[in-house]
């Protein structure tokens, strides 16, 4: 029971993107998205969060096709798209694929404990990988 509006592949961020903003470690993000499927009223309206990219290097997307962002992720995040932000304009740059772990191994008597540790980082994909995959959606 939410607002959806579609929109076209051509406002996704390419490398020329991304160098002219010169994105990189540090740059503010904003990211829409339903924490836990929450929306911020009964009309369906998104909560934005903020966050800065926390990994580098962003280029070649080829070689390096997520990136990590600096936000803790709830459930409703994945899919979200993320944008950056520079001088009051944004593009977007990413959709968040998941909250990023890491585990912990602890041998205790016969058994070896696993414990997992949310890092407040989420794993990003990045706008050229989305934008590939919605151009080849319409080539079949």
């Amino acid at each position: 029971d939410c607002s959806c509006s579609l929109f076209s592949p051509s406002i996704l961020a390419q490398e020329q993107d991304f160098l002219r903003y010169q994105a990189g470690v540090g740059s503010k993000l904003l990211v829409y998205g339903f924490p836990y499927g929450e929306s911020y009223d009964q009309t369906g309206n998104c909560i934005v969060r903020s966050a800065i990219i926390s990994s580098s290097p962003l280029l070649p997307a080829a070689a390096y096709p997520d990136f990590l962002a600096d936000f803790e992720v709830f459930a409703g995040y994945s899919g979200a798209p993320v944008l950056l932000e520079r001088d009051g304009k944004a593009i977007i740059v990413g959709m968040v694929l998941e909250e990023v772990f890491i585990e912990e191994l602890r041998s205790q008597a016969k058994k070896v404990l696993r414990t997992r540790h949310g890092l407040g980082l989420a794993r990003v994909l990045n706008s050229i990988h989305v934008k590939n995959f919605i151009e080849a959606l319409h080539l079949h």
